[in-house]
């Protein structure tokens, strides 16, 4: 069986983003992790991108796996790195894209001229209503 964590964008459409464990029954598990980290995700359906703490991640079974955790899978997490608009040396927004595998690098860049981003952080806290190169 295969796990994998989704983000679930607010038109309602999961993302997968990374492989997860499962909880295993029975099991004595506790939560080790004592931090969060935010993600930010480009929604598919509606291009929307938006950001989802690690801790929000719904783990699920998956039918096929994800790329580049699982060879041959459909599905491939892109990652696209978005300079801060305030241009004072931030460290850049990175970007998960999760789409076919076969999606050129090329099609991929296209595709960010129809993502919304609004309201979205660097992580010096600037807010980037329009990220660079975006309008």
């Amino acid at each position: 069986m295969i796990y994998l964590d989704f983000a679930q964008c607010r038109c309602g459409s999961r993302t997968p983003i990374r492989p997860s464990r499962p909880v295993i029954p029975g099991e004595d598990q506790r939560w080790t992790e004592t931090g969060t980290e935010t993600l930010f995700v480009a929604c598919s359906e509606c291009k929307r991108v938006y950001s989802v703490d690690t801790k929000e991640l719904i783990p699920a079974q998956a039918t096929h796996g994800l790329s580049p955790y699982h060879p041959d899978a459909p599905l491939h997490v892109f990652h696209v790195s978005i300079e801060c608009a305030e241009e004072l040396h931030c460290l850049p927004i990175e970007v998960l894209a999760v789409r076919n595998t076969d999606t050129s690098i090329e099609a991929l860049q296209k595709e960010t001229t129809e993502w919304k981003g609004v309201g979205l952080k660097c992580p010096r806290g600037h807010v980037q209503s329009f990220p660079s190169e975006w309008e």
